[in-house]
């Protein structure tokens, strides 16, 4: 396995079980991308993308099934574009995957892999897992997911409802702050949108970590220039509805609680976290 002049090189084979392929692309480019996936490119370069590489398969008889492996540089890019498109995780394929009809993707190390059929038929459903099985054997090198995760307390958290991003755009699109960066999350930002309670009850947990201190506080005054119009005297407090929210910084860490139940539920996520920030000098 490896990866050279932009393209990847996994050996995925063009004759598998009695399936064989139509059409391979490479994309190894971003322009590249946005004009193999009309309106989705930003989503793979907002994590990283490097290259893309794209395999058609065809069977008589079958739908065609197509095999999409992105190299996202990383293997926390990987996790974090997997994080943005899975609701159901499991760990059948890879490192986490999904399986929804006629479709399977998952990540592993540096990589995210789509595989898809145009209809879902048996053989088309047992060619997908097949392939997911032979591609995943070819990344030897499995990958860590971000260090920064480890700072989520665990108690009612929801394990598909954890998002790893750095893009501003897609907190927006989890939870909606700002049209605008107004936490300042950019490319080298790791940033966690976390939910926790039931379906019906949520309360959202926003961990950003920056380069150090200064910058957590300037991101802090910001938002709360921004966000309210009268002065704060407290790191938790009451908004419309009932609801409770929470904006605080520790060391180079913002910590946010939108859609809170009780100051009690609030206070407590936040000093779990805080703590678990405290525990983890790695991170810092």
């Amino acid at each position: 396995m490896n990866t050279s002049c932009g393209k990847i090189d996994l050996n995925i084979p063009d004759t598998l079980y009695g399936w064989v392929v139509k059409e391979t692309l490479q994309i190894d480019s971003r322009d590249a991308l946005f004009d193999y996936i009309d309106g989705g490119a930003e989503q793979f370069i907002s994590y990283g993308y490097v290259s893309a590489v794209s395999k058609t398969y065809e069977k008589a008889g079958e739908p065609e099934v197509r095999a999409e492996v992105f190299d996202m540089a990383s293997s926390k890019n990987a996790y974090g574009i997997f994080s943005n498109i899975r609701y159901d995780e499991n760990d059948e394929y890879g490192q986490g995957s999904q399986y929804v009809r006629g479709a399977l993707f998952f990540w592993k190390g540096r990589y995210y892999i789509n595989i898809t059929a145009i209809e879902e038929t048996d053989e088309t459903e047992k060619f997908i897992r097949q392939l997911a099985e032979h591609i995943q054997d070819l990344i030897a090198e499995p990958g860590e997911k971000p260090a920064i995760l480890k700072v989520l307390p665990g108690q009612e958290l929801d394990s598909n409802g954890i998002l790893y991003f750095h893009h501003y755009i897609w907190l927006n699109a989890f939870y909606f702050i700002s049209n605008d960066n107004i936490l300042f999350i950019y490319d080298e930002t790791d940033a966690l949108f976390a939910k926790y309670g039931p379906a019906d009850n949520r309360s959202f947990l926003l961990v950003v970590k920056y380069k150090n201190n200064a910058d957590a506080e300037k991101a802090y005054e910001n938002f709360i220039s921004q966000y309210f119009t009268e002065d704060l005297n407290a790191d938790v407090f009451q908004v419309k509805d009932d609801r409770w929210m929470a904006l605080t910084t520790q060391e180079n860490f913002i910590i946010a609680v939108f859609n809170g139940n009780t100051e009690e539920q609030v206070r407590q996520l936040v000093q779990k976290t805080t703590d678990n920030i405290k525990d983890l000098s790695c991170l810092r």
